[in-house]
């Protein structure tokens, strides 16, 4: 089962996906209300870590968030981390290789949470891949 969110002009595009280990994140997250916006991820994701797979995967594309989508995206980090011993986690983090700020972040959430495994991938604006195209198309 897969939850997805739908990008809008103040919020990501999301895809949480149990059966392929990979939660995408793709655009900017300024909602209204951080916890509001992030409680069916954290609802999802806490189910998800209750009996994970070997291996997870956090793929992010974030243009910019503000102050309390960063502390949800650490919370988010954070259990991931703890479930280290029950799944190993790789966060592949895409950013415009002119964003200095971006890359940062990156680098600050690694040293926060060393066990997670943060590649960092900076590209040129236009090469930054559409995240949306990773995710499988229904049939049906």
């Amino acid at each position: 089962m897969a939850v997805q969110i739908n990008q809008t002009d103040k919020t990501p595009f999301v895809h949480l996906c149990s059966e392929n280990a990979q939660f995408i994140f793709d655009g900017i997250i300024l909602p209204e209300d951080a916890v509001e916006f992030f409680s069916p991820i954290t609802k999802y994701i806490g189910s998800y870590l209750e009996n994970p797979p070997a291996e997870s995967e956090i793929i992010c594309k974030l243009e910019y968030f503000n102050t309390s989508a960063s502390r949800m995206l650490f919370a988010m980090f954070k259990a991931f981390q703890d479930a280290q011993h029950l799944t190993k986690t790789k966060v592949t983090w895409y950013y415009d290789e002119d964003d200095d700020a971006m890359e940062e972040v990156a680098e600050e959430f690694q040293e926060i949470l060393p066990d997670l495994n943060f590649v960092k991938t900076p590209k040129a604006f236009d090469d930054l891949p559409d995240l949306r195209k990773l995710v499988p198309v229904e049939e049906g």
